[in-house]
């Protein structure tokens, strides 16, 4: 079986009510983040992601989760790394650089995020509130 890394950076509004997520050309909402590429390091490639998806330069504060997964659609075993992500400029506003990949990025609320974004382990949206880190025994199934 294939496995393959997959980065997902958790971007925090300033006063930390809010999550900065981006809609797919799929229609579903997702943290901004993909694929690790052949040999890159995943702490580089979530803040390259990052910065393709939205525009935004940004350094990690603390990796908060790793959690094994399958998506539905394509074969294979994924583990996903959940890096809280802090602005480098906090005036940076986003900005879609991929209009073929992604065609909204806006902030929601918490309550949102756990609608939106229910797919992603719940234990993960507790991390990031409590600033920890948490390493995933679950296999959650990803759309």
């Amino acid at each position: 079986m294939e496995i393959f890394d997959v980065v997902c950076g958790w971007i925090l509004s300033l006063d930390k009510t809010q999550v900065l997520v981006v809609q797919n050309d799929d229609g579903l909402f997702s943290l901004p983040g993909g694929a690790v590429e052949s040999g890159e390091a995943i702490n580089d490639a979530v803040v390259r992601e990052v910065l393709e998806e939205t525009n935004l330069q940004t350094r990690i504060n603390r990796l908060i989760a790793v959690a094994e997964g399958f998506k539905t659609s394509i074969p294979g075993k994924r583990l996903y790394f959940h890096f809280l992500m802090d602005l480098i400029d906090p005036d940076q506003t986003p900005m879609i650089t991929r209009p073929n990949e992604i065609v909204q990025i806006k902030w929601i609320s918490w309550d949102e995020a756990n609608d939106l974004l229910s797919y992603l382990p719940q234990p993960a949206f507790e991390m990031v509130n409590a600033g920890k880190a948490l390493v995933m025994p679950t296999k959650p199934r990803y759309p």
